[in-house]
């Protein structure tokens, strides 16, 4: 039943309301007393509904061009599968200075996205990253070998440094930006 369900037991530990965790039981125990495929549908589907009932602000998570060129920020931290990609060689973005100076960097995505919402035990890796990022002189740490103890604690795999290198090739500080 819901006791045994080790999703709760971590969100008990990560300090989730327990209005949440409560939700969450009765869940797992309407799951585990029904046909699962079916009634995993139906909460989808009330999730769905509920969602599109709810009139919510505007999300203020992305902003465009003109917001980003007023603010003219010296790190830029792109989301997985964004735009990062095209910015270095778009004109209207030549004028930020991060794009200038090469301080632009897309979030580690792998297997999650380590800065992603909700948030989730992936954001350890997402703070050490930002840490090296934003501070490389007081995150004095090698982010490898970090990360692949992470991979062989949570996914029970060992990351290699190729593995490694190919989840953060647009992620870690280049010679541009380090100057």
């Amino acid at each position: 039943g819901a006791d045994k369900s080790y999703g709760i037991q971590v969100a008990k530990l990560a300090g989730v309301p327990e209005s949440v965790i409560s939700r969450a039981k009765e869940l797992v125990e309407e799951l585990s007393q029904a046909d699962i495929s079916v009634k995993a549908k139906n909460i989808a589907e009330e999730s769905r509904t509920k969602a599109k009932q709810k009139s919510r602000p505007k999300k203020y998570d992305e902003v465009d061009l003109e917001q980003i060129l007023a603010w003219n920020p010296d790190v830029i931290l792109f989301a997985p599968d964004s735009i990062y990609e095209t910015v270095g060689d778009d004109a209207a973005w030549q004028n930020v200075t991060a794009i200038k100076e090469g301080r632009y960097y897309e979030v580690p995505n792998g297997p999650y996205n380590w800065m992603g919402f909700p948030p989730s035990v992936q954001r350890l890796l997402g703070m050490m990253w930002m840490a090296k990022i934003l501070y490389p002189e007081a995150a004095d740490y090698d982010l490898y070998p970090a990360v692949a103890e992470y991979f062989k604690l949570f996914y029970h795999t060992e990351l290699t440094e190729e593995q490694f290198n190919a989840l953060t090739a647009h992620s870690v500080v280049t010679e541009k930006a380090a100057a």
